[in-house]
């Protein structure tokens, strides 16, 4: 997401400082998605730079990790796509423009059953991500309140390249629809 949400605040400068009132400079650096350096960054942006508001980190558990500083040093913190339950409840310092995951799902969920007609899912998630762990549980809640039958759950972890063993657990099951 980073390159639209780059491009967006680029355009959003240029009008801006195209109005002569002020002139605001956006000052980038790059996290890795990690948390480490996500609080690496925040400690540069507060102590060194003395930023007047951080866009990011893109990540829920990168805003966990990073978000409590910038809410002790009253930094405000806009997060652009952060969908991960309780990031905002940081600390008063801390926005987002994205929509939970919790409000999300309940309607992907009714969608995927009265268009796909799924009854039968089987659900593969992340299990070492805070976001991915959120997502799953609200998908969870979501397919048991809409009457879905949840066949199996598989988990990974961060990095795996073969999925082969989930795969074939989730096959033998049936399921008429996979919530990745």
């Amino acid at each position: 997401y980073s390159t639209t949400i780059k491009n967006a605040l680029d355009m959003a400068l240029s009008e801006l400082n195209a109005q002569g009132d002020l002139k605001i400079d956006l000052m980038l650096e790059d996290d890795r998605s990690t948390k480490d350096d996500a609080i690496n960054v925040y400690q540069k942006f507060i102590q060194r730079d003395n930023v007047l508001l951080i866009f990011g980190p893109l990540i829920g558990g990168q805003v966990f990790a990073a978000g409590p500083l910038a809410q002790r040093a009253k930094v405000p913190v806009m997060l652009t796509s952060v969908a991960t339950p309780g990031v905002t409840g940081i600390g008063d310092y801390i926005f987002r423009t994205s929509v939970e995951s919790a409000t999300i799902i309940p309607a992907t969920v009714k969608v995927a059953k009265e268009q796909l007609k799924s009854v039968r899912v089987a659900q593969i998630y992340t299990n070492d991500d805070q976001f991915s762990v959120g997502e799953f549980k609200a998908y969870q809640a979501a397919l048991k309140a809409a009457g879905i039958q949840i066949v199996d759950v598989e988990t990974l972890r961060t990095g795996d390249v073969d999925f082969s063993a989930q795969l074939t657990k989730i096959k033998a099951v049936n399921p008429d629809t996979l919530v990745i």
